[in-house]
């Protein structure tokens, strides 16, 4: 047993105290894992799925962090922080990215729609302002990026520091 190993390491002392604080920190992620088991974060991810699906399938409409919150059961603070760490972006920011990820895939599938209809299928109101955010995470506008065929070398938008409030989206 993990735990024991650790224990009787402490026991018989370690070379420095560095070498027993990181005996003591490997008993305590033992025990945590013994106790919790070692899938918290895999039941973080699934217990955010309802609203993961909730967004892909409503990327087009209005998609505010409190209708999310709602959808999850917890907390603001709580549903916050769960998301950020099951999705590694926090609500907002991951509904951007989604919604540019389907831009970028229509832009490139679908040479027919105008760039203000591939906008408005993604959730933007503003054909500016999706042109806008676009350039600032892909590096070029929809309309270069549907020429040039871009999308075959990015798999997902370039992360340049933009981030926009839960009142952008």
């Amino acid at each position: 047993d993990h735990l024991a190993d650790c224990s009787l390491r402490l026991i018989k002392g370690a070379a420095s105290p560095g070498a027993a604080s990181a005996i003591a920190y490997e008993a305590a992620m033992a025990l945590y894992d013994d106790v919790f088991g070692s899938h918290a974060f895999a039941e973080k991810q699934s217990a955010m799925q309802p609203v993961i699906d909730h967004i892909n399938a409503n990327l087009d409409k209005a998609l505010p962090v409190a209708d999310l919150v709602q959808i999850s059961g917890l907390s603001r603070a709580h549903f916050s922080r769960c998301f950020a760490e099951s999705e590694g972006l926090p609500p907002a920011e991951f509904v951007l990215q989604q919604r540019l990820q389907r831009a970028a895939k229509l832009l490139t599938k679908t040479d027919f729609l105008p760039v203000k209809e591939v906008a408005i299928l993604c959730g933007f109101e503003d054909a500016n302002y999706f042109s806008k955010v676009f350039r600032r995470l892909y590096g070029t506008t929809p309309s270069q990026f549907r020429t040039t065929g871009m999308y075959a070398s990015l798999q997902t938008p370039a992360r340049r520091g933009a981030r926009l409030s839960d009142d952008e989206i």
